[in-house]
């Protein structure tokens, strides 16, 4: 019986670590860093998920965007009074502070000149790209309409 209690208590010590791991701690931003260049207005992220794993993906992005235009973060909060908010946004996700890279979030306009759109004035033109670990071939569109590709 003492043997069963005692199974059953490391059991639960072990799945309320896990949930804590998995849910019980905040996205920590780690670094931003902020290019500015006449009228475009790029922010660059990297933040840490908190997370023993990303289900999914494309959600956790969307969170991440949100949580970008609403300033909702506890770590840094982004100055949108001076330069209004950015035209492109680029966010590096690891899983903890000591992990590889996972996945960067691309949110830039998928068409027309970059800087005349904001990611919280216009978010219906603007499309996000999840770039994998592995290399990926990017559209880039200069502002005289040509397509030119580069990697990441």
């Amino acid at each position: 019986m003492k043997k069963r209690i005692i199974v059953i208590t490391v059991i639960l010590c072990m799945v309320a670590g896990f949930l804590y791991l998995q849910y019980g701690r905040d996205v920590k931003v780690i670094s931003t860093m902020n290019t500015a260049s006449g009228n475009f207005y790029e922010m660059d992220l990297t933040v840490a998920a908190n997370r023993l794993f990303i289900m999914d993906q494309e959600k956790f992005a969307e969170e991440l965007i949100d949580r970008c235009i609403a300033n909702d973060f506890h770590e840094v909060e982004f100055s949108y009074d001076v330069m209004g908010y950015p035209n492109r946004l680029w966010v590096k996700v690891y899983f903890n502070e000591t992990s590889n890279r996972h996945f960067t979030i691309y949110y830039d306009v998928n068409e027309g000149k970059r800087f005349d759109y904001n990611i919280k004035d216009n978010p219906e033109i603007f499309e996000s790209m999840l770039i994998r670990n592995d290399l990926i071939m990017l559209k880039c569109y200069y502002l005289d309409g040509v397509e030119n590709g580069f990697f990441y």
